[in-house]
């Protein structure tokens, strides 16, 4: 084909199609590295819910674990007291202890604590306004053949609204088994 077109023409209309190819190709790849862009942002999200999902379950795990400890504490600590609470019944016949105490309290001594300190030795606290009341609660139990090492550990004087009370304190081991 022959063609009549001054070369002028014929290079501007080539220069064109070139540009035009140019410009094409440059918006495809704008186009991909766009998808791309977005693709990856997409990827980027995606992972940081997926992220975000783990984190809370292993903060869930977390949390069950430290139920499930806290539960094998109690109930470590609970069979501890059961079996405590065993060996001092085997050991001790509280019925009779705790009633021989109660026949040797002096009629004007008030009771305010009774303590185990450990599987046969007992503590002994309380009040009374007579100084020699607190004195015959010691000879008592010291009297008692069930009882040993009967000792007053502290006897304190104070002034209340009524006159004089004296607070004491009584340690003794227990013989009854």
């Amino acid at each position: 084909m022959l063609n009549l077109l001054p070369k002028e023409v014929k290079e501007k209309y080539h220069a064109s199609t070139k540009a035009y190819g140019i410009s094409v190709i440059y918006l495809i790849v704008i186009a991909v590295l766009g998808l791309g862009a977005a693709g990856l942002a997409t990827f980027n999200y995606m992972q940081q819910v997926d992220i975000g999902n783990k984190q809370g379950d292993l903060q869930s795990l977390v949390s069950q674990q430290q139920k499930g400890s806290d539960i094998t504490k109690q109930a470590a600590f609970l069979e501890d007291r059961l079996t405590a609470s065993t060996r001092y019944q085997e050991k001790a016949d509280w019925s009779a202890t705790l009633g021989t105490i109660a026949g040797d309290i002096p009629t004007d001594v008030q009771l305010t604590s009774l303590k185990l300190t450990d599987s046969s030795n007992l503590e002994l606290s309380g009040q009374t306004t007579d100084q020699l009341s607190a004195i015959l609660l010691k000879q008592r139990l010291t009297a008692e053949k069930n009882f040993s090492n009967v000792t007053m550990t502290a006897l304190t004087e104070t002034k209340g609204d009524k006159g004089l009370v004296y607070t004491f304190t009584i340690t003794f081991g227990s013989k009854t088994q």
